[in-house]
Parts: structure tokens; sequence; C-alpha cells
């Protein structure tokens, strides 16, 4: 369900969040336990360990591997480690939602990812980027009848993105972004449509100036539209 931006997404009135007796505390601890251990136990490559986490028809929805079943997860990670291949995550923080009868529950794992990359360079040749990637882990985990909490299902949700060169002397080939691309709807509201969202900073002067250009023009159209309504709109009241 889509909300508005900056609403309040709707949540449950009677999960458990923070302190009740000491069983709800061990419960959220066992599933904080797993939710660091995703990044642990993955980049690790101890896929023994990572399995273990998660139920045997658990699902894993990421970007570059879309929805899989836990072990098709694990096989891919295995080959592209193969090809080299390297997905790194920090942890940062968990918060646990505990379901009112102890039975599910949600955990959320504020972590970064960070993955090197070689792009074309701006003054040609290659160069090394770090692409990083702020993001919340979701684990939605159930209690089997064992008392074991395990993942049945985990989902990743991308809130912010950042490219960094390894090499600060050598920067990547900055290109504008295509016209159909558009902005966050929050600035979309009050800017272009074909606004650049690349910073200042990075953008080469030629760019700037196309996009200098391109602003000029469409506040000219946006002038010369008025100033005909405003026309037609005299001419009309002047015949009645």
């Amino acid at each position: 369900m889509s909300t508005p931006f900056g609403a309040q997404v709707p949540s449950p009135t009677t999960t458990k969040l923070f302190n009740g007796p000491d069983k709800d505390k061990l419960d959220r601890l066992a599933i904080r336990e797993i939710c660091e251990g995703w990044p642990c136990h993955r980049d690790a490559r101890n896929w023994r360990a990572y399995r273990s986490m998660f139920t045997d028809d658990a699902q894993v929805f990421t970007t570059w591997s879309a929805g899989k079943s836990i072990d098709d997860f694990i096989s891919a990670s295995i080959a592209g480690f193969n090809r080299g291949e390297r997905i790194m995550h920090a942890a940062m923080g968990c918060s646990v939602e505990l379901g009112a009868n102890s039975k599910r529950a949600v955990g959320i794992l504020k972590t970064c990812i960070d993955q090197r990359f070689e792009l074309e360079g701006e003054k040609g040749g290659k160069v090394e980027v770090d692409a990083q990637c702020l993001n919340r882990f979701c684990f939605f985990c159930e209690k089997n009848e064992e008392g074991e909490w395990k993942v049945a299902y985990y989902k990743v949700i991308y809130e912010k993105d950042r490219l960094i060169p390894v090499d600060p002397r050598k920067l990547p080939k900055v290109r504008s972004p295509a016209p159909s691309l558009v902005t966050h709807p929050r600035l979309h509201a009050r800017s272009s449509p074909h606004r650049s969202t690349t910073p200042s900073s990075l953008a080469s002067p030629t760019a700037t100036a196309t996009s200098a250009t391109a602003s000029r023009s469409s506040a000219t159209t946006s002038c010369s539209t008025s100033l005909s309504r405003r026309d037609r709109s005299t001419r009309s009241s002047t015949k009645r």
C-alpha cells in the first residue's frame, strides 16, 4: 500500500517493541541475532550458518536477484563470489517488532551495502569507484514448533546511494540524465521535469550550460504562453 510522501506508515497497535517480560526481550534478542547474521555470515561466505537462519521455504527479494528461494539465492551468491563480485555489508542498528502472540515478528536492520566497480574515467581509461547504498533490511520472522526463530521472507528497501572514487584524483565520466528521468516527487512539483539530478559539483560545464539554456527556454515558453492567453482574454473582453 502506497502512502503520500512524509505520511506515517500504518502500524499495528498490539505489537511489542520495547520492554515487557523477559521472554519478550529474549525473543527480540534472538531475532536481532538473526538480522545481524545476514551481513556477518554472507560476507564471510559461511553458508551453513547463513542458511540456518531461514525456514525451508523462505523467499529472498533483492534488486539483483529479484524474488528467489533461499537456496537459489545462496547458489546465485556463490556464483557471484566465484566471478569475483564482492558485496560488503555494514550493520548500523536493529529494531524488532514482536507480534502480540510472540509467534511472528519483523526485524528491521539499518545497513550500508558497498560494492566496487570500474567505470569510464573523466579523462579516459578506467577508474575504480565504490557504490554505497543506505537501506533497510526487512526480516519477516516466525517461531517454529521447536521454539526457534527463522526468517520466512526477506526484502530490502533502498533509501539513498552514493558513488565514491577510490582515488579522488581520478573521477568517473558523468553523463547528463535522459530527459525521461524525473526527480523526487517532492522536488518535481516545483521544478522542470527535465531538471538535471547531477550535482553541480560533478556536472561538466557543457552539461551545466545546456541545463541553463533549457531552463531559460522553458521560462520563455511559459511566459509567452501566459501572455498569449492574456491577449486572447483581452480581445474577448473588448468584443463583449
